[in-house]
């Protein structure tokens, strides 16, 4: 009698295991293309055409706050 309920919870925790298992790997997919993201973004902020428009972005940054705040004053 208390062998069914036995099977019955030990097939319930291999398949917990299982998708804890796929959790776990579909998590560190995600980590490691975060980090490709990263390194990444690194790899553009670093090159010289991003650091020679630095100052055109700022521009506009400077810019898009002026709208902002002579829209907010109307």
């Amino acid at each position: 009698m208390s062998e069914p309920s036995l099977d019955t919870e030990l097939e319930q925790l291999r398949r917990e295991r299982a998708r804890l298992w796929e959790q776990l790997h579909e998590q560190r997919a995600a980590e490691r293309e975060v980090e490709h993201l990263r390194s990444e973004i690194a790899r553009m902020e670093s090159s010289i055409s991003w650091r020679i428009t630095r100052p055109l972005r700022d521009v506009k940054t400077q810019w898009r706050k002026l709208k902002r705040r002579l829209s907010s004053n109307d």
